[in-house]
């Protein structure tokens, strides 16, 4: 059997920002990550984010309106702009060499517009039935 695609999450929130249920939530994805990565069919491992603040992305009317809607009623600096769209220390820790690192360009998916499908292929990793739909 080939190596399967395995979306461990798509949404983790670093302990001091959340309760306790979603701090158990990063515990869980950092434990998770550490046992893929000792699994003897391991063959890649990729961070792929998305940023919530999208002034930057090329935009359809609808992308705009929907990107606002997100945003919103938001005090943002740059700064803390920048530091939304990156890893949280837990998960930045586990990033090795090798490892791919991107924010999805199309909505809710990795496997638009990125070197994902790419990336699996190459490495000849089977895509589950179903996983671009867990992905949204």
């Amino acid at each position: 059997m080939s190596p399967r695609l395995i979306i461990v999450s798509n949404r983790v929130v670093a302990p001091e920002e959340a309760d306790s249920s979603l701090a158990d939530e990063m515990a869980a994805t950092v434990k998770a990550a550490k046992a893929a990565r000792k699994a003897s069919n391991f063959k890649s491992f990729s961070w792929i984010g998305y940023a919530v603040f999208r002034e930057n992305y090329p935009q359809s009317e609808f992308d705009k309106v929907q990107y606002e809607g997100w945003t919103e009623g938001l005090n943002f600096t740059e700064e803390k702009k920048k530091a939304d769209n990156e890893l949280v220390p837990e998960l930045r820790a586990l990033v090795q060499p090798g490892d791919l690192e991107f924010n999805e360009l199309a909505f809710q998916t990795a496997f638009v517009g990125t070197q994902l499908p790419l990336e699996l292929s190459r490495k000849r990793i089977e895509v589950l039935p179903g996983a671009l739909d867990v992905m949204v």
